[in-house]
């Protein structure tokens, strides 16, 4: 197959989750048998073929053998799960976008991966400190809060509004947007 092939593919398969997924994106991937990804399509120095797990919770179905397996083939391995379940290890890069934290999901910490990133969805009832200390992080994580799409474009204005005034407040949080959605890609 091409590589124009397997993209019709992931299209096709991120069709599957239409009228399912809201408020996410829709998310379509083919895991290539031979792991041949072109430098071209990659947009990095081809010294560092970057694969990034996601959708759906990725730590279902990715454990340290498959990422050994990644490794093995030159790729670098990033994850952004949800955090209710422990990740791999030997990943090189964890995002964790807690939907809820309860202590049941945290009673395993001490064995767990850290996130590299924090990525918290913030509306008009977030606590983005309160969710802070609900997780177990590293002193390096770096912390950012998403403006929740409501769909509702003037209560979305008011969740960016709110959000870009807290993070002035509390600078140790970054700003992370879903570009696809402020220009209208659904």
């Amino acid at each position: 197959m091409t590589d124009e092939m397997y993209m019709r593919r992931c299209l096709q398969l991120a069709r599957c989750g239409r009228q399912n997924v809201k408020p996410n994106p829709m998310v379509g991937a083919v895991i290539v048998a031979t792991l041949h990804l072109p430098p071209s399509t990659l947009h990095l120095p081809p010294s560092t073929p970057l694969i990034v797990l996601t959708g759906g919770e990725p730590t279902l179905q990715v454990d340290e053998t498959f990422v050994d397996l990644l490794h093995r083939h030159g790729l670098e391995v990033a994850m952004e799960s949800n955090g209710t379940r422990p990740a791999p290890k030997n990943l090189d890069w964890l995002t964790v976008s807690p939907k809820v934290i309860s202590i049941e999901d945290r009673q395993d910490d001490e064995h767990r991966r850290l996130p590299d990133e924090l990525k918290i969805v913030f509306d008009e009832n977030a606590d983005p400190e309160k969710m802070l200390a609900s997780c177990n992080t590293q002193p390096s994580t770096l912390l950012y809060l998403q403006p929740c799409d409501t769909g509702d474009g003037s209560r979305n204005a008011a969740i960016i509004e709110a959000c870009v005034d807290y993070i002035k407040k509390h600078p140790q949080w970054r700003l992370s947007l879903q570009t696809h959605k402020l220009i209208g890609i659904e």
